[in-house]
């Protein structure tokens, strides 16, 4: 059985031989991570869960082994403490500098030498097993957050479309117990970092912005301009008067989707906490520029209302 939609992936499966051949099955539980803000603190407490995961799904593989007629008691005990060496949580750190860290130790996040700005993260169970068995485990996940975030202004970008999500949560296995358990452990995990801006980054809310609140300003402001203009060049030709109108028109229109871009930038859909980060600046100088366009906006309204209802010259 099988159900999906945009945001996410849930597959069963079992394995089953009969007259007709093998047939293998599994649960896959897949989706992208919600809109989140992290912390280097947030990954040991999710190494943590993973590991509890990690040796929970070792200790029931290894409890199902069957010690072969050949091989002694003891040497069949050896197996199963080398078995359980192959189950392990690795840690994959990417930095924007082409940095590379491959480790199976949660304290490299209190390692000084960890790069200043993180581009990726990724926890996964499956290299070592790979590395030794030379074949994958059946139960495993990787769970990958991506810090990347868009150019502040691309011309190849529609601002239309929702930031691309690159993060996601993927634990697939024969044992649903288990692949519903580690899945449902790290969704609790994150559930508690989600923030507030998410709704940024979906698809056409640009479009709404557009349509509800830059197109008249940008109105606004080129009634201004044509006021302002008008009396200075007085033989300008109606064609030139037109073209001045059309090029401010979209140079407006291209300043508001640089604002927007900027939005999305400084409030990323997965954002990671650093002590580098210049966050708050950033959202100052956001914040003067919404302010002003909307403390300028606010005051031409309500100088309107005077105007037009009490009839004040003002």
């Amino acid at each position: 059985m099988a159900v999906q939609n945009e945001t996410s992936l849930t597959t069963s499966q079992t394995s089953v031989q009969t007259d007709a051949g093998f047939t293998y099955k599994s649960t896959r539980m897949f989706e992208p991570i919600p809109p989140s803000t992290v912390d280097l603190l947030f990954f040991k407490k999710l190494y943590s869960s993973l590991k509890a995961s990690t040796d929970e799904i070792a200790d029931h593989d290894i409890s199902r082994l069957v010690q072969p007629p050949d091989q002694t008691t003891e040497q069949f005990n050896s197996f199963k403490i080398y078995a359980k060496t192959l189950y392990k949580v690795t840690i994959h750190i990417y930095g924007s500098r082409g940095e590379y860290i491959f480790t199976e130790n949660p304290g490299i996040f209190d390692d000084p030498s960890l790069p200043d700005r993180i581009n990726r993260v990724i926890f996964e169970n499956s290299t070592r097993f790979k590395t030794f068995a030379q074949r994958e485990p059946v139960n495993q996940f990787r769970i990958t957050f991506d810090f990347t975030t868009p150019p502040i202004f691309d011309f190849n970008i529609s601002p239309s479309l929702a930031t691309p999500v690159n993060s996601s949560l993927d634990i697939f296995g024969q044992n649903e117990t288990w692949v519903s358990g580690t899945y449902r452990k790290v969704v609790e995990l994150l559930g508690n970092r989600k923030n507030k801006h998410g709704w940024l980054h979906r698809n056409n809310v640009w479009d709404l912005f557009l349509w509800l609140a830059i197109m008249p300003i940008i109105f606004r402001i080129l009634f201004v301009l044509q006021k302002s203009i008008t009396p200075h060049l007085p033989n300008i030709s109606g064609v030139l008067k037109g073209a001045i109108y059309v090029y401010a028109f979209f140079l407006l229109l291209n300043a508001f989707r640089f604002i927007f871009s900027y939005a999305r930038w400084v409030f990323p859909y997965l954002e990671l906490e650093t002590p580098l980060k210049k966050t708050n600046l950033h959202r100052l100088i956001l914040g003067t520029i919404v302010l002003s366009i909307v403390g300028t906006m606010g005051y031409e309204v309500v100088m309107w209302c005077i105007r037009t209802l009490w009839g004040l010259d003002v």
